[in-house]
């Protein structure tokens, strides 16, 4: 069954509010919605509802001609209370009381959400039918955003022709999907510089090992989700992880290749990347045709003496002698960096400028090779930093 929530026709966890128990017999927040039956395309109960009552499409917006709208989808296995019966209405008031009525903010920590199907309630005490009434139509509200498999962006159209407005339902043709969360990047940041001052931080083995520990049940976990929801992921996982002094922590996964992880990896790839790609793609990757070399690979980033301090406000014209690193078996990824002419660059942006990559049999070895690279042959303009690889060596 769909379902057509007016208000909106952008969706995002950022949107959903906390339920909250009110005064009245309605609950605050969540989405509402009401059902959109395909064989009626042009006829919802909200809408009608409106048009019947224009003074709350006045009061309800600013634009009543144009109502932006989305029609919701919700997943097969969304766990929605459905009150169609006096039943179910006696058993929400005895289970989940609140002021001789429903509480609804107990009632969506075990639900998705909850569906009044009006147009089924009957033999009602008359208490009971003033509160439900209130609602007004059939309707759904989706406590939980992941409830909601997807939707499609609409608008309901309305035309003040005659004494009783008429409407048009607009749905878009293309399939969205909610929106995670935002995470404020700069609490994010100052947690974890928190946290690495508050502890001590050291770079083992032992800790190396247990993050890939840790990354590799992550991966289990989220794989297990999205199976439970019907959903299939071929591609690129990259986690990120910091260490305190309850252990190391989880932050987040992307799927996407990890920068400067990925000049490590792919580096290291003996089978060809379009070969990895194929098979990704046909679901058949796996440890026989993704080879890897037996060597140690070593990235090191070239960045302004600014960076993740302060922005610069103009570009930095700096020299760095590409053909005498190259030489030494060094490659070169440029990033935030434009090439003026010869060996003068100027940087395009505050982040990362460029990274320096090669291999070895050794990690010794692999990091000397691109230190060595460094001395002489980048502008003393620039900064980098002088631990990578120190993990192994306590």
């Amino acid at each position: 069954m769909e379902f057509l929530s007016v208000g909106t026709d952008y969706l995002s966890s950022d949107l959903f509010q906390n339920i909250e128990n009110t005064a009245s017999s309605k609950p605050y927040g969540g989405i509402w919605a009401t059902p959109q039956n395909p064989n009626f395309p042009n006829y919802n109960e909200w809408a009608d509802y409106l048009c019947r009552n224009p003074h709350i499409l006045y009061y309800k917006s600013d634009y009543p001609f144009l109502l932006p709208a989305s029609l919701l989808t919700l997943k097969e296995n969304a766990n929605i209370f459905n009150i169609s019966s006096l039943e179910d209405l006696n058993f929400l008031k005895q289970e989940f009381p609140f002021n001789n009525w429903i509480d609804f903010e107990k009632l969506s920590q075990y639900y998705d959400g909850i569906y009044i199907n009006l147009s089924k309630l009957k033999e009602l005490s008359q208490k009971d039918i003033e509160k439900l009434l209130t609602f007004s139509v059939n309707t759904l509200i989706v406590f939980n955003p992941n409830a909601i498999k997807h939707y499609k962006s609409a608008n309901i159209s309305i035309e003040f022709t005659s004494s009783i407005p008429e409407y048009k339902i607009n749905i878009d043709t293309s399939t969205n999907y909610i929106e995670p969360p935002s995470i404020d990047i700069t609490i994010l940041i100052e947690t974890i510089r928190r946290y690495i001052s508050d502890n001590n931080i050291e770079n083992t083995q032992e800790n190396y090992e247990l993050i890939r520990r840790i990354f590799s049940e992550k991966i289990k976990e989220t794989l297990k989700y999205i199976n439970k929801d019907n959903l299939e992921f071929n591609g690129v996982i990259y986690g990120g992880f910091f260490k305190t002094k309850n252990g190391i922590k989880f932050i987040e996964f992307n799927s996407r290749f990890g920068d400067p992880e990925a000049l490590n990896v792919l580096n290291s790839l003996e089978t060809p990347f379009t070969d990895v790609m194929k098979n990704i793609f046909n679901k058949t990757l796996s440890t026989e045709n993704c080879k890897f070399k037996k060597e140690c690979t070593f990235t090191v980033y070239i960045v302004t003496k600014e960076y993740a301090v302060e922005s610069r406000k103009e570009p930095l014209i700096f020299t760095i002698s590409r053909e005498a690193i190259e030489k030494q078996g060094v490659k070169i990824y440029f990033a935030n960096t434009k090439h003026l002419e010869g060996n003068k660059y100027s940087s395009v942006s505050n982040s990362r400028l460029f990274g320096l990559t090669t291999s070895a049999k050794s990690l010794q070895e692999a990091k000397e090779k691109v230190y060595n690279a460094i001395k002489g042959n980048i502008d003393e303009k620039l900064d980098y930093r002088t631990d990578i690889g120190n993990i192994y060596e306590h």
